[in-house]
């Protein structure tokens, strides 16, 4: 996968990044970390959604070395720090499936106090239509985000 770099925090990166193995594409990244990028979802549903690639190609966990596999998984930790911070959520749901793309890939769903026996499980069930977040909204969120990143120690 071509590894992004990110100089600026305060705009969307607008740039799509594809494995040329399997083919798997990030859309609207807005970081790069140690061996992941972090992709905004545009889902005024979930706000703060989003997904975590691994650079490399791999299929499945089992398959990376114990450094890769720490490295992707201490970019999760991140990555989940900054979206709780960013977004203020209630939880956070975290899905690694790998049934559809052949590409390790980690759904990032903060969720808000919308848990009921009634509440769809995943946002895959979830029946309200997905939206696009208001581009100011959308752009804060971002940097925001972005600045949680950055202040990673």
């Amino acid at each position: 996968m071509r590894v992004l770099k990110y100089d600026r925090i305060n705009e969307m990166v607008a740039n799509e990044i594809s494995c040329e193995i399997c083919g798997f594409r990030l859309f609207n990244c807005v970081a790069s970390l140690s061996s992941s990028t972090l992709a905004f979802v545009d889902d005024s549903r979930y706000p703060g959604r989003c997904i975590l690639g691994l650079n490399s190609h791999s299929e499945c966990v089992d398959s990376l070395s114990v450094d890769e596999y720490a490295s992707y998984f201490d970019d999760l930790r991140r990555a989940v720090r900054a979206i709780r911070r960013a977004t203020e959520c209630d939880r956070i749901n975290i899905y690694l499936l790998g049934n559809n793309e052949p590409h390790l890939h980690f759904h990032i769903v903060p969720r808000f106090g919308e848990f009921t026996h009634k509440s769809p499980p995943t946002h895959f069930n979830d029946a309200r239509e997905q939206t696009p977040i208001p581009p100011q909204e959308r752009r804060s969120l971002v940097n925001q985000i972005q600045k949680e990143l950055k202040n990673w120690t």
